[in-house]
């Protein structure tokens, strides 16, 4: 410890004035960062996993994937040609989700009025004094 660490931090150095029995002091903010982190976290999850399932093309490669099932042997050509064809709709597609995550990542950077507030109510709950303990 030697210096660094305040172990009486949570009755704000004072455990003879001060008790936190239930642990609604000063701990609860980092409680609160901790879910603001894990919220964000989660909700970043969330946008990646729709960003990465995001398919406007769905029904075109399913009739692209049937087409290139139908095909017989002896129709070599127009195989590769659909395979062509879904490779540029792959293309597309992954154009799309990149300005997807581009658009993610700005606004990340941007950071949101929700996120701030967030950080706001753990930042007053953080400076709020330990429960003086009433025996």
């Amino acid at each position: 410890m030697r210096g660094g660490l305040n172990t009486y931090g949570y009755v704000l150095g004072n455990p003879i004035k001060y008790s936190d029995p239930l642990g609604l002091g000063p701990a609860s903010g980092q409680a609160c960062h901790l879910a603001n982190v894990a919220y964000t976290a989660n909700s970043l999850h969330n946008t990646y996993e729709e960003i990465a399932n995001h398919n406007p093309f769905k029904d075109e490669f399913e009739a692209i994937d049937n087409e290139i099932r139908a095909c017989s042997l002896d129709q070599g050509q127009r195989k590769a040609k659909l395979y062509e064809i879904r490779q540029r709709l792959m293309e597309r597609l992954n154009a799309i989700r990149k300005e997807l995550s581009k658009n993610l990542a700005e606004e990340m950077a941007e950071g949101t009025a929700w996120g701030a507030f967030r950080g706001g109510v753990c930042a007053a709950i953080t400076a709020l004094p330990p429960m003086p303990y009433l025996p």
